[in-house]
């Protein structure tokens, strides 16, 4: 399925970041998630890998990308068990 970027001004690559820390502070991808995969990221949202990428190092707070392992999501939200 093929999902659509927010509009708004904006790098194609801060748009997919936007719409991809919505989806986990909406808990669509919780605490601990693997993401999918960069190849599967670009064609959900028809972007480039390298897009994608760029989008991913744009979300310290949010996902931690592990080398030849994969993203997973290290944001735990506001009150569940952050100290």
């Amino acid at each position: 399925m093929e999902r659509e970027l927010p509009e708004s001004i904006g790098y194609l690559w801060e748009r997919l970041a936007a719409a991809l820390r919505e989806r986990i502070e909406s808990g669509e991808f919780a605490y601990g998630d693997r993401l999918p995969s960069r190849d599967d990221l670009a064609a959900e949202y028809d972007v480039g890998e390298r897009t994608v990428r760029r989008a991913l190092r744009e979300l310290p707070g949010h996902v931690e990308v592990l080398p030849a392992k994969g993203a997973y999501v290290i944001w735990r939200g506001h009150g569940k068990g952050t100290s």
